[in-house]
């Protein structure tokens, strides 16, 4: 079998339509029980999909190796949890699971439904179409639900924190970043955050700001590669291994170019900017998710020279693209707008485009290849097979 092959991609194309053909259904139907028809579809749908998936993407086999060895909470030695290196409220979480069910799969059904519940109060509470946002989340958020399994935890107790963030709570926000924490220590990014989401920096300060990231990004300063170089000279013997794969590496070092992800900081961007004062005043919210939405494209473009950092911070800012974008595809489908505002409906098919093309490259190797545990599926043998066979292979093309 072919290692990447657009058919893989099948399923997951599929299912980002299915969202958009319900966030059209949502904005054009405005009754309750329509609305509440559509949510509760979207969530069906997450659930048969994710909650129901066979061993697919890149990180399974460490989570089952994971879930394996640990032992259920309050049974003998279950202390000796802790001695892993994983974070201490993701093996607790995991534990609690144990107690009652030794089966992988109800583990990852229970793992996705308390994602689409958490990400369901999200998406009532500060998006413009709840399906849309479904539809976001999968076309550029699909490897936080497969993979990253503990990241995608410390995400959403952060979103859950926003309410103490707009109210300027710290204590409750600092509490809920603690617990995020225990299941991703990358959740200490967003402490510094409280003192920063809250402020709206003027058009100007964000315009010179992509303006200085896309000059670093395309004379390709060495900025930060110089600096690691240097910390490591002084701390030699310490962090050269952090040097070597880092930045040096094929896999984890530059990433510049002209490329689709420098096309869509620069779209998107300016697409925001062009409603920047419109969606600030259209909630309080919205104010917090676009500076979300800039810093991460300040991420990419300041640190396009160590991919590593783009990839694993860039996922605690790109949730931002679940609200804002569609907010960005809120106006209604008639001809009467569509003659008056084309280059909306222009945006628009670019936008959805892209959702497709950059679910495609995301899912389009053997390691993707979709199974449900409702169908005949491929056993835990074959996927570690297929996998061992294709990862290096993958990860160097």
């Amino acid at each position: 079998m072919d290692a990447v092959n657009f058919i893989y991609s099948g399923p997951y194309l599929f299912l980002l339509a299915a969202y958009l053909v319900l966030a059209f259904a949502e904005q054009n139907f405005t009754g309750r029980m329509a609305q509440n028809t559509v949510r509760c579809v979207c969530v069906l749908i997450f659930l048969f999909f994710f909650g129901l998936r066979g061993y697919i993407g890149w990180d399974w086999h460490s989570y089952v190796g994971i879930f394996d060895n640990v032992k259920p909470l309050f049974s003998g030695d279950y202390v000796s949890n802790y001695n892993m290196s994983q974070e201490a409220g993701f093996i607790t979480y995991i534990s609690v699971i144990k107690w009652f069910t030794s089966d992988y799969h109800v583990f990852i059904f229970i793992s996705s439904l308390i994602d689409v519940v958490l990400l369901g109060i999200v998406f009532k509470r500060y998006s413009v179409s709840f399906a849309m946002s479904f539809a976001v989340f999968v076309a550029f958020s699909i490897i936080l639900e497969v993979n990253l399994l503990r990241n995608i935890k410390s995400i959403l107790i952060f979103l859950l924190a926003v309410p103490y963030l707009q109210q300027r709570k710290i204590i409750p926000y600092m509490l809920l970043i603690a617990l995020a924490m225990t299941f991703h220590s990358s959740a200490i990014v967003y402490v510094p955050l409280y003192f920063i989401l809250n402020r709206k920096f003027s058009e100007k300060t964000i315009i010179v700001t992509l303006g200085l990231g896309l000059i670093i990004y395309f004379v390709q300063l060495p900025i930060w590669k110089t600096v690691l170089f240097w910390v490591t000279d002084l701390l030699d013997g310490i962090l050269p291994v952090i040097k070597k794969s880092s930045v040096t590496s094929g896999i984890y070092g530059t990433g510049r170019g002209i490329t689709p992800r420098i096309f869509e900081t620069i779209l998107f961007s300016a697409f925001v900017l062009m409603n920047y004062k419109k969606l600030v005043k259209q909630s309080e919210s919205n104010l917090i998710f676009i500076n979300l939405f800039f810093g991460y494209q300040i991420v990419y473009l300041y640190f396009s020279e160590m991919v590593i950092i783009v990839d694993r911070i860039g996922n605690l800012f790109n949730i931002s693209y679940w609200i804002i974008i569609p907010v960005l595809m809120q106006q209604k489908w008639t001809f009467r707008h569509l003659i008056k505002s084309f280059h909306w409906y222009l945006a628009r098919i670019l936008i959805v485009s892209y959702m497709f093309a950059v679910l495609t490259v995301r899912t389009n190797n053997i390691l993707y290849e979709y199974d449900n545990i409702l169908f005949k599926h491929k056993s835990i043998e074959y996927r570690k097979d297929i996998f061992n066979k294709n990862a290096s292979k993958l990860l160097v093309g």
